[in-house]
């Protein structure tokens, strides 16, 4: 397998064994181009007791065969400060609370995404952006969450910047504890 390939690390593509730890030896050992191919990769230990967390530096991407085929099952990844040119590709994202927070970053691709969380219940988004710069979110589907992708500023205050979606759905994005149940929003 080619660097970087999680399948390298010893991830398993039938969701049946834990891949959490082959994913994130991937991305400690090619912090810029991580591949997850066909298949389903599962975090046994829940949507929410963990995160992955990439202290992105520029030119990071993670790319998989497509959305329905690369498919990361309650799989959590925070992208942290200062991390450019970040690129997420062709995944799923499935049974998540939160499938991707980024921190202060910039000039972040987000293309051929599908995500689905594991209900609509508060706090349950699929994309979380804290103070980034020059986002682009095309052709992704969020389905069954509170938030599909929720704006927020950064610890520093800092808000978003040049946000655009394009050419996405947004399914079942409900919420009966509160007014705040939108595909996008934007807190202030």
């Amino acid at each position: 397998y080619e660097p970087g390939n999680i399948l390298r690390y010893g991830a398993s593509p039938a969701g049946v064994v834990d891949s959490y730890a082959a994913v994130g030896n991937a991305i400690a050992a090619h912090p810029e181009k991580v591949y997850i191919p066909a298949g389903t990769y599962i975090d046994t230990n829940g949507p929410s007791s963990h995160a992955r967390t990439i202290a992105s530096a520029s030119g990071f991407s993670m790319r998989g065969d497509g959305a329905g085929n690369s498919i990361l099952k309650q799989f959590h990844f925070d992208f942290t400060v200062t991390g450019s040119d970040i690129t997420i590709q062709g995944l799923s994202f499935i049974d998540h609370n939160w499938a991707l927070t980024l921190y202060q970053c910039s000039d972040v691709k987000i293309s051929n995404i599908y995500t689905r969380g594991r209900n609509t219940g508060t706090g349950n988004r699929a994309i979380i952006l804290k103070g980034c710069n020059r986002v682009t979110i095309d052709s992704c589907t969020f389905r069954k969450h509170q938030n599909g992708v929720y704006l927020d500023q950064d610890s520093t205050g800092d808000m978003n910047r040049d946000v655009t979606c394009s050419n996405s759905v947004f399914e079942n994005v409900e919420n009966t504890t509160g007014p705040w149940c939108v595909g996008f929003y934007l807190r202030s």
